[in-house]
């Protein structure tokens, strides 16, 4: 089978990563629309235990969790649906889509041969394929291919063999569901085609920002597969403090196209349509924004990119005969890294012209010759060319996207109404004592990104302290008899090695009088792990809060340590608050539902860090730090570009109609101070 089977026929695939819970039901016809128009016959979606289930045994499939509705809605337009149902999804989700509890179950070990891991994915998988049965192929659904977990090779050569087994046992309880489609891994393109991240009985996939170097090794292995690219990145993700890879139209389109010159089957992009990252669930540091640099952007709306994409679409689609009766093409070398890659068919054969020289590497344009023409290709250019003549050509630039869009005010003002303080709590003689402090998760269940840190420190002498933590995570305020003296880096790096090394090390210095001080130290989280590489370690060893000695001065805080989960939701902070403003502030503003009907965004500009909830959802956190030039973003080759400038990484935040009412209540919470009274609801304008 050189092909996938959709529709009850051989197709190319051509599909696009549409996350059902990164948006909301009211806007899921209009992607699917979008995408159907573009010339997408499915899209896929990876589904998100630690939402569906944040508290063991508790399971919620609706709203934006509804992942059957979803299912429906890509039917109903004609789409078939990919499914990657882990367990474990990377995907910049929270705890690489875990729930947060499976971390306290005695002896477990992630990802590995481990029998307290096994009984607990094979509870979920019970409840998960309950759950989509109906919407699987064989019962007329629109699901006709299952991913078994995601670029195990990452870490494959850490759990060698019990890694294997793992694998193994996973793929042996995706079949006892007995689904009825084929089933899928995928790896990334680091050490591609490696066997270790991959088990027989199911397909190996790839995962990569170019894609077509990988499809001759590929068939040398798997002669009877079909190739499928099942991530080709269209962008890369951000974090706070980090700038966006962008990739150009252009770009994107010459390596979709020549993937399918060297005779690949089928894509699926990654991301097709990013979305939001709503409430708590991006992994550790990932901004709530999941654009991705996307075909669709984050808010549903068109781009440059899906226009270029859709063109190459509908092309490949209506020309698709040769490429599904040719297993590879017929290659000529035409000029140095220029190449005919030709598909024979009686009546509609095509020919790919292509220059595969980097422009980063300063490639020239050749110039080539074919069937008595000559043809200029610049470096990451191809020409289509059919029976008739030509088809398609890339357009050359190397110029990043452009949002298609820009942030108009609305006619429809935010209102502050009140403003209420938090206190700085004290000592509770009642309360639970220890020696050290101890990591925060176990108190705070990631129900909460924050908890307090209590105690008594001795100061020998006026002036300057310095304090300093050997284990906390992710970003910390320290307050002295209420006051606040010191808050911790605002620039945090991804990757911060051993959880016990110098990566989660940080000092402050502050001023302070002489005697017996009350010593507070609130942390906040800012999402979990989404892999073992984060903290070298199993992400069971997962951690938060502070763990480590606490010094002052180089001497340790010993005896009395207070730890108590702070939840600032607005039922628990909001609604207990004094009036007032404070050092950290929770501000409602009213205002009514805009009548244009065009997407919505918060400016939080003037603001600092913190949450935002409208009409009781979670928007999601906020942080306005700015972008740290140093912070890079890479792919192979040039695909990527970044862009610095004066904003912070992120400064308006998606607003979802789905919870609008026609009065809205706004509540955000600040750590920091920021200024309340210059937020603003902006509408999303297209930009002509």
């Amino acid at each position: 089978m050189n092909s996938i089977i959709l529709n009850n026929q051989k197709s190319l695939l051509i599909s696009g990563a549409v996350h059902y819970f990164r948006s909301t039901p009211k806007l899921w016809p209009e992607l699917m629309r979008q995408s159907r128009n573009a010339g997408l016959n499915a899209v896929e979606t990876i589904t998100f235990w630690g939402v569906h289930e944040p508290v063991r045994g508790q399971y919620d499939f609706s709203g934006r969790l509804d992942l059957r509705r979803w299912c429906q809605v890509a039917q109903d337009h004609g789409l078939g649906v990919i499914l990657r149902p882990g367990p474990y999804t990377c995907g910049e989700i929270n705890y690489g889509g875990f729930p947060a509890w499976l971390r306290d179950e005695p002896g477990i070990q992630f990802r590995t041969r481990n029998q307290p891991y096994y009984d607990q994915v094979r509870r979920w998988m019970d409840r998960l394929f309950e759950e989509v049965r109906p919407m699987l192929a064989p019962k007329g659904g629109p699901i006709f291919m299952v991913q078994v977990e995601s670029e195990y090779l990452n870490i494959a050569r850490t759990y060698g063999a019990d890694g294997v087994a793992y694998l193994e046992w996973l793929r042996d309880l995706f079949e006892s569901y007995d689904l009825g489609v084929p089933l899928s891994m995928c790896n990334p393109v680091a050490a591609p085609l490696d066997g270790r991240g991959w088990v027989p009985r199911t397909l190996e996939t790839l995962n990569s920002g170019t894609g077509y170097e990988l499809v001759a090794p590929f068939k040398a292995k798997y002669p009877s597969d079909p190739c499928l690219w099942t991530e080709a990145w269209t962008g890369w993700y951000q974090v706070f403090g980090g700038a966006a890879g962008l990739r150009s139209a252009s770009n994107m389109a010459f390596y979709a196209a020549r993937f399918f010159a060297a005779g690949g089957k089928g894509i699926n992009y990654y991301m097709w349509h990013g979305g939001t990252n709503f409430a708590r669930e991006a992994m550790f540091l990932q901004t709530p924004s999941y654009g991705f640099d996307a075909p669709l952007d984050e808010f549903g709306q068109p781009t440059a990119k899906s226009a270029a994409l859709a063109e190459l679409h509908h092309l490949l689609t209506a020309h698709s005969a040769a490429l599904l009766e040719n297993e590879l093409p017929e290659i000529t070398e035409l000029a140095d890294r220029c190449f005919a890659c030709v598909f024979p068919h009686a009546t509609d054969p095509l020919v790919f012209l292509s220059n595969d020289g980097y422009i980063d590497a300063g490639a020239p344009t050749q110039t080539v010759e074919w069937q008595g023409k000559q043809y200029s290709l610049p470096p990451e250019s191809l020409l289509l060319l059919g029976a008739d003549g030509l088809l398609w050509q890339t357009v050359v630039t190397n110029a990043p996207s452009k949002r298609l869009h820009e942030y108009v005010e609305s006619a429809e003002r935010l209102e502050l109404v009140e403003t209420r303080a938090g206190l700085v709590p004290t000592l509770d003689a009642a309360g639970t004592n220890e020696v050290t402090p101890q990591e925060q998760l176990q108190y705070t269940r990631d129900l909460t990104d924050y908890c307090w840190y209590l105690t008594r420190a001795d100061m020998p002498k006026s002036g300057e302290v310095e304090l300093t933590i050997e284990g906390v995570a992710d970003f910390f305020q320290v307050f002295v008899d209420g006051q606040r003296v010191a808050i911790s880096q605002t620039h945090i790096i991804e990757d911060r090695g051993s959880i016990d090394g110098p990566g989660f090390h940080q000092s402050v210095h502050f001023s302070c009088e002489a005697g017996t001080h009350e010593l507070a130290i609130l942390v906040s989280a800012l999402g979990l792990t989404k892999g073992d590489w984060m903290i070298n370690a199993n992400m069971a060893y997962e951690r938060k809060g502070i763990w480590g000695r606490v010094l002052l001065d180089g001497s340790e805080l010993k005896g009395a340590w207070q730890m108590n989960a702070f939840d600032p939701s607005p039922a628990a902070g909001f609604a207990t608050a004094t009036p007032g403003e404070g050092q950290f502030s929770w501000h409602r503003f009213t205002f009514a539902t805009p009548s244009a009907a065009v997407p919505l965004a918060l400016d939080l500009g003037t603001m600092e860090k913190g949450m935002a909830w409208i009409n009781g959802h979670c928007l999601a956190r906020y942080w306005l730090v700015s972008i740290q030039k140093s912070k890079q973003v890479h792919l192979e080759h040039d695909q990527l570009q970044v862009q610095y400038d004066k904003e912070p990484s992120q400064r308006y935040y998606h607003v979802p109609s789905d919870w609008l009412l026609e009065k809205n209540e706004l509540i955000l919470f600040d750590e920091l101070g920021g200024k309340p009274r210059s937020v603003r609801l902006c509408e999303v304008r297209a930009k002509l």
